[in-house]
């Protein structure tokens, strides 16, 4: 019988009775939803803490004394073990006790109660948390650039082809960087064009999906893709002094320096989520990511945006690279050797020979040198 396997009931080993009981549970998530897309990406933070309702109660002629018991274990301070009479034992705490005594039903307190999980104790690590710096200098960079784009940025007033070449700019860049099913957003560009902020978003929008990846490939294409848009368009000036022209040229540098502060933004959200191999790739990426902040840097004329893109440089820099990187060095091989032999003698690992093959693009992997070769410093003997 299923009640044969059923244990007694307690916590912190005063027993109790129940009608019933279960667990809660499930998976942490934070779902982000980009403008014009019709797809979510859901991130998995972790697990849920475990919540367990019970529906206790205490009976007999000295269930006061039993129910004083009860209070006591569960006020006590600190995790206490719970018998779950499905589950067996448990490390709990006691959130919530609720006791109910009627004069209708004598002999007798029913006892609401609600446990979570103790888990482990970790204690906060005094370091900084540079992930979350780079994660919270990237909101207000974004937030920054989609307030400048609203103050250059306007057709009101404007020649028609004015709003016409707009739209052709942004389409161009939704379709360098994002996917076919994305001709809503291409459709709605027009309409756009006085939502300034909207329109700005959206833009943000087609580059912060870049960031939703799970594979390091896909992190390190999504890291290519969006170091490229740091350098995208063409920033133009008005020579011919018109007040035409002149709006031309502001609507369209508002429009590169969107993109590429939103890109550099992204980017670094992605670096920081990579695993570098070596140190000199993580110092590669920041640097690129890194120059194009300084660039937008020297030429905004808004004071606020300076303020986000240095800050984001700094936090970018101070988060990139992680410690403990191996470095790349070179070692020279002095005479022919296949790679398997030249893998054992730096890592007595023959098995590293495809690595130093790839790293260093030899075309045939038994004949390696006489050449230099970079290899990773942290594996060798």
């Amino acid at each position: 019988m299923w009640k044969d396997n059923l244990r007694e009931a307690s916590f912190r080993g005063v027993p109790f009775f129940y009608d019933s009981t279960g667990i809660d549970g499930g998976r942490r998530t934070q779902t982000h939803e980009f403008a014009y897309r019709d797809k979510p990406y859901t991130e998995d933070l972790g697990r849920k803490a475990q919540e367990i309702p019970i529906e206790a109660y205490v009976l007999g002629d000295d269930y006061m004394t039993a129910r004083d018991n009860l209070l006591k274990a569960c006020n006590e301070e600190g995790p206490g073990e719970l018998i779950h009479p499905y589950y067996g034992s448990i490390q709990v705490n006691c959130q919530v006790i609720s006791v109910r005594e009627s004069t209708s039903e004598g002999r007798i307190a029913r006892i609401s109660l609600q446990f979570i999980e103790a888990g482990e104790k970790f204690f906060p690590d005094s370091s900084p948390d540079r992930s979350a710096a780079v994660t919270s200098a990237a909101e207000k960079l974004n937030k920054s650039s989609v307030e400048d784009f609203a103050r250059t940025f306007t057709i009101e007033g404007a020649l028609e082809y004015i709003g016409a070449q707009a739209v052709a700019d942004i389409v161009n860049f939704i379709d360098a960087f994002s996917w076919p099913e994305n001709e809503d957003l291409k459709t709605s560009v027009p309409t756009l064009l006085r939502q300034t902020e909207t329109l700005a978003q959206a833009i943000q929008g087609v580059l912060s999906e870049l960031t939703a990846n799970e594979t390091e490939t896909e992190k390190n294409n999504a890291l290519k893709t969006l170091i490229e848009a740091c350098n995208y368009g063409n920033r133009i000036s008005n020579t011919s002094g018109s007040a035409t022209q002149a709006r031309l040229t502001s609507n369209n540098n508002a429009i590169v320096d969107l993109i590429r502060q939103s890109a550099a933004s992204a980017a670094a959200e992605v670096a920081i989520d990579t695993d570098f191999k070596t140190r000199n790739e993580a110092e590669t990426v920041r640097d690129k990511i890194a120059d194009s902040l300084d660039r937008q840097s020297e030429i905004t004329e808004s004071t606020p945006l300076y303020i986000s893109l240095t800050n984001m440089r700094s936090a970018l820099v101070q988060a990139i690279p992680e410690e403990g990187l191996p470095e790349l060095i070179s070692v020279a091989v002095n005479h022919p050797v296949p790679s398997l032999v030249l893998a054992y003698e730096l890592y007595e690992d023959a098995l590293k020979g495809d690595e130093i093959v790839t790293r260093n693009r030899i075309r045939h992997p038994g004949f390696i040198g006489p050449a230099e070769v970079q290899v990773v410093s942290e594996v060798m003997s």
